[in-house]
């Protein structure tokens, strides 16, 4: 009995889910070589994600390393 790998299982149902017109999908680059005539892969330029980035420190008690991290940390804020 021959068995099929799971990815290529997934990449089939999307492929034929996409074909007869029930949805969209996101695929990663190089799929296109892999779509039949009634598909098109279009490239996505998507800007980098961000995220927000906090320092929790104690309010008394600096060492010279942990107030240079402070200060550090505060100019970057305003950049």
């Amino acid at each position: 009995m021959q068995t099929t790998e799971p990815l290529t299982v997934l990449w089939l149902f999307i492929r034929t889910s996409v074909e007869a017109g029930r949805g969209v999908a996101l695929v990663q680059q190089g799929f296109d070589c892999l779509t039949g005539p009634g598909l098109k892969v279009r490239p996505l330029t998507l800007a980098p994600p961000t995220f927000v980035v906090g320092v929790a420190y104690r309010k008394d008690a600096h060492s010279p390393a942990t107030e240079y991290f402070i200060t550090v940390a505060k100019r970057g804020k305003s950049a």
